[in-house]
């Protein structure tokens, strides 16, 4: 069996996984997100990062972390498809957010906020990616050139 059979497929391959199996996850992180996002107050995973972060971080940098975190995963999840293109919904998803937290009293949108969610789904894009890469190549499953 090749790797691509494991879900481990090089960026831009796509894995031999059923349909159910490969959406499944992303569901997951996508309502992880958004229970995370759109949901009135601090929800708990907030509150404790926030908690453990504050010491080292300034509020500012706190809060740019609280916003790139959450989508890493999502970037990851869009590694695992093969399908790079699907990066951008990423933005789209940012946006949907931020706009339902603007008619929520409690919550902040803002544009900054699109965009540092942008840059942790990129982030975790490039980390999978990397990952994947590091592992193929110590396998010898990657071609020199």
């Amino acid at each position: 069996m090749n790797d691509a059979t494991h879900g481990l497929a090089l960026v831009g391959e796509r894995p031999h996984w059923s349909h159910a199996a490969r959406w499944f996850p992303a569901g997951v992180v996508v309502g992880g997100v958004l229970a995370l996002t759109v949901f009135p107050g601090s929800p708990a995973p907030y509150k404790w990062a926030a908690n453990q972060l504050e010491p080292w971080l300034a509020p500012d940098h706190l809060a740019a972390a609280l916003n790139v975190v959450p989508f890493l995963p999502v970037g990851a999840m869009i590694a695992l498809t093969g399908r790079p293109r699907l990066l951008a919904l990423a933005p789209a998803m940012s946006v949907v957010i931020e706009t339902i937290q603007w008619v929520i009293p409690q919550r902040n949108p803002s544009l900054l906020d699109v965009t540092l969610n942008s840059a942790g789904a990129l982030l975790g894009y490039l980390l999978l990616a990397a990952l994947r890469r590091s592992y193929l190549a110590s396998r010898g499953a990657l071609r020199s050139d």
